[in-house]
């Protein structure tokens, strides 16, 4: 069963984004850049790594570590 989702609706491009991310991008311009020239899979592959945290700090860190890459223009997060 997965979990359910918490976020800011349906993207015009179908990627759902989460909260915590969309506030994240939407404080670090260069991140949000980032973002927006990323591929729907890798858009894809950055929100399922976000939302298969297990508790609220690993969202958290997940989410700092995904601005944090993605301010560095990178977009295959890890």
């Amino acid at each position: 069963m997965s979990k359910p989702f918490i976020g800011m609706g349906k993207a015009p491009d179908g990627v759902d984004l989460p909260l915590g991310l969309s506030m994240g991008l939407s404080m670090h311009p260069r991140a949000m850049d980032t973002f927006g020239k990323m591929t729907h899979q890798e858009k894809t592959a950055a929100i399922q790594y976000v939302q298969s945290a297990t508790t609220g700090q690993d969202a958290k860190r997940r989410i700092e570590n995904a601005i944090q890459q993605m301010e560095h223009g990178q977009t295959t997060l890890s």
